[in-house]
């Protein structure tokens, strides 16, 4: 290039020069690149095209992945085995960030001794066990709510707890919360920080949100009460201390089908033998009603017993026969 030339163009920050041996592209020989690659598809072929090359025109491997493996497919066009469809060759690469100002790195240089052929087929896939920083996230009620980075993928809930400081004194476990995702996963972090090692304590994925929540001092009452409401939460209350707050049954209430949801999102249906266990803080009360109740069916009971006692008449039959044989 003539220095004094007016098309040689002044560069500015951020211009890609491309430099072949023969610019001249052939008309209709391509090659095609997938995978972890900014701009994925098909490319001209010019004559001399090493795999840097390539990669320049497709904008280079996706900013995540450091380390990667490049698969070209190429064809040989005298080939004459029909069982033989392309020929595999396997490339190793990783970016060199140690590189030195104005000089190539190392891994720049193995790419650009990759000739290319028309019609390769060119796939990047990126190395399984290299990934970036991957974060949960815990809001609430511990001494340093943020972001935290996932040390590894066996990271379990009370060590992110643990990172973030513990509980502060108006946590309330039970009615915290993990969200993944859209949806909420129903777990105890009461038993999880009481025992680390127990088996309701896993690992936490990319994305997950803890949030630990403090005490309402609320129960809610719902359904078939006179008066539903939020209550007050009264320490050592029972499912029917709270019934007779709420100004008592209905006619049309239905203990059998009542239940309570507990804050950290579990139920439990109340029965006439656990009527006086204690109520939790953050509880909601739900009483049904007699049309939900399933009726008795006398026929259907006839059915199944006679059904059942059959069985133990055929069972008994055989065991007799076998003992005679």
């Amino acid at each position: 290039l003539d220095s004094t030339n007016q098309y040689n163009p002044k560069l500015f920050p951020g211009d890609e020069v491309y430099i072949y041996n023969d610019i001249t592209s052939r008309e209709n020989e391509t090659l095609s690149i997938i995978g972890a690659i900014k701009n994925p598809g098909g490319y001209d072929y010019i004559q001399g095209m090493n795999l840097f090359d390539l990669f320049l025109k497709a904008g280079n491997v996706i900013n995540s992945v450091y380390s990667y493996r490049v698969d070209i497919a190429r064809i040989n066009p005298t080939n004459t085995d029909e069982d033989k469809y392309a020929s595999i060759e396997t490339y190793y690469f990783s970016k060199d960030y140690n590189e030195q100002k104005n000089k190539q790195s190392s891994y720049v240089n193995e790419m650009s001794t990759v000739k290319l052929k028309p019609f390769d087929y060119i796939t990047v896939r990126p190395d399984p066990v290299y990934k970036k920083q991957s974060t949960v996230t815990v809001n609430g009620l511990v001494y340093y709510p943020g972001e935290y980075v996932l040390s590894d993928r066996n990271e379990r809930v009370s060590d992110i707890i643990s990172r973030a400081g513990g509980l502060t004194n108006d946590a309330y476990a039970f009615a915290s919360e993990l969200i993944r995702g859209d949806k909420k996963i129903m777990l105890s972090f009461e038993r999880i920080l009481k025992n680390p090692k127990s088996k309701y304590n896993f690992s936490l994925l990319p994305g997950d949100k803890l949030t630990i929540k403090g005490k309402p001092n609320l129960v809610q009452i719902t359904g078939a009460v006179n008066t539903p409401g939020n209550y007050q939460y009264i320490k050592g209350y029972s499912f029917n201390n709270y019934i007779k707050l709420a100004g008592g049954l209905t006619k049309n209430a239905s203990k059998s089908v009542s239940y309570v949801i507990y804050p950290n999102g579990t139920s439990k249906k109340y029965l006439f033998y656990n009527l006086n266990q204690k109520i939790m803080d953050g509880s909601i009360i739900v009483i049904g009603t007699k049309e939900e109740s399933e009726p008795f069916s006398f026929t259907e009971y006839v059915t199944n017993v006679t059904a059942l006692w059959s069985d133990m008449v055929q069972a008994w039959l055989m065991i007799v026969l076998a003992m005679r044989a």
